[in-house]
């Protein structure tokens, strides 16, 4: 018999564009991409470094592939703190889709996100550069004139987009009015709001399925307080076992996402 919990009648609407996992050749094709812009980033950075004195221009005569460019300092400084914070996002796709891959859970929907998350990262810093260089952050502690505090922020700040986009929501969250999240907004979707699992009982090792919505490559699953092995199979569905360690009886079973967590109201009977 399935045993599960639900919350509220209404589940969240969810498109099923995405739902596939990645083939193989679609991740030769994004790893390839990412290594090659890695590399183009790197060169690019080298080759329009400005120079130590603060002196116009800055790079003259800069040669970038077939080109020979000539910036003034300030220009070059937007043109670092761009390049570094696209290469802090390269960095940080290249770390989170071979986890994911190696995890055998890129699912398809991740795809937008690995192709915007170079512009975002270079948006960050440049948006995060404006923010210094208007003081409104006076703790930073860096030089107008150093091209390395600067390109080393705007690289951290697209190595950790997230974080950096979450720090500056807070900063001005506290000069504006907060917006209420609506009901189908991504941290909603994004917390378990359903879920059953089958078989009711099996002892350790045994094979588990749950299905219920919110799930994503994050989610953990732990019965009683012991941590399984998940393997999220979509948005819908996760495949686990009964760990070892767990002791023989009944224990809750819980759903963890990044946003949220659900324990279930009926228990798994752990057999010998």
């Amino acid at each position: 018999m399935t045993q599960g919990i639900k919350t509220r009648p209404a589940t969240p609407r969810r498109s099923e564009v995405g739902a596939s996992p990645v083939g193989w050749i679609g991740i030769i094709i994004l790893g390839g991409l990412y290594v090659l812009a890695s590399l183009l980033l790197l060169y690019a950075l080298i080759q329009l470094w400005p120079s130590a004195a603060p002196e116009e221009p800055s790079c003259s005569g800069c040669r970038f592939l077939w080109a020979s460019v000539t910036l003034s300092r300030e220009r070059n400084f937007f043109v670092i703190v761009l390049l570094a914070g696209a290469l802090g996002s390269t960095i940080h796709g290249l770390r989170s889709a071979s986890r994911y891959v190696g995890d055998r859970i890129m699912f398809r929907s991740w795809l937008l996100l690995y192709v915007f998350l170079p512009l975002i990262g270079a948006s960050l810093g440049v948006l995060t550069y404006l923010v210094l260089r208007a003081g409104l952050i006076s703790s930073a502690g860096v030089s107008q004139s150093d091209p390395f505090g600067f390109a080393a922020i705007a690289g951290m700040v697209g190595l950790f987009s997230a974080q950096a986009a979450e720090k500056l929501k807070q900063v001005f969250e506290l000069l504006l009015t907060k917006p209420q999240s609506g009901e189908d907004s991504a941290d909603s979707l994004a917390v378990p709001k359903s879920f059953s699992f089958a078989p009711a009982k099996g002892k350790q090792g045994d094979s588990v399925t749950i299905h219920g919505s919110g799930f994503d490559a994050k989610t953990e699953v732990t019965f009683g307080s012991v941590a399984s092995v998940a393997q999220v199979v979509s948005e819908s569905e996760v495949r686990t076992t009964v760990p070892p360690g767990v002791s023989p009886g009944l224990v809750s079973v819980t759903i963890h996402n990044p946003n949220g967590s659900m324990t279930s109201d009926t228990e798994f009977e752990v057999t010998e």
